[in-house]
């Protein structure tokens, strides 16, 4: 059921909704979101990048149960407030052509429009992060 769960995404519409309510965080790849057996009341839902969903069998061997790409969502089998019945890491981390591809527009205008922001002062790239460093001017 998880692996099934995994390959869904959600609308633009249905995204939007959540979003009203949700905290966006960003996580480097590498990074373990959810860890099997954890008590958790938590929804993910992949912006950019890609998840990888997964537990270990009784020998410690990973079992991939499914991954997760922008639009798609995870941790939704536990809301009942059991614990976690499987782990999450993040196997890719969002890039130009990701970004690009959610808005609408092509790598090199998102590389350009990036080049911009960093030149105004207005965003840093720290440690292959978008660290937003002031607001931008009213109808930019």
């Amino acid at each position: 059921m998880a692996a099934a769960q995994t390959s869904e995404r959600l609308s633009e519409r249905e995204l939007k909704a959540i979003s009203a309510h949700a905290i966006t965080r960003n996580f480097p790849a590498g990074t373990v979101v959810l860890s099997e057996g954890d008590a958790t009341n938590s929804l993910y839902v992949v912006l950019s990048g890609r998840v990888k969903i997964f537990l270990a069998d009784p020998a410690g061997r990973e079992i991939v149960l499914g991954q997760a790409g922008a639009g798609g969502y995870f941790g939704e089998m536990t809301l009942d407030g059991g614990p976690r019945s499987a782990s999450s890491v993040v196997t890719e981390e969002a890039t130009q052509q990701d970004i690009a591809a959610r808005i609408g527009a092509s790598r090199e205008m998102v590389s350009r429009i990036l080049k911009e922001l960093v030149a105004g002062g207005y965003i840093r790239i720290e440690a292959r992060r978008i660290v937003i460093a002031k607001t931008l001017p009213q109808g930019w």
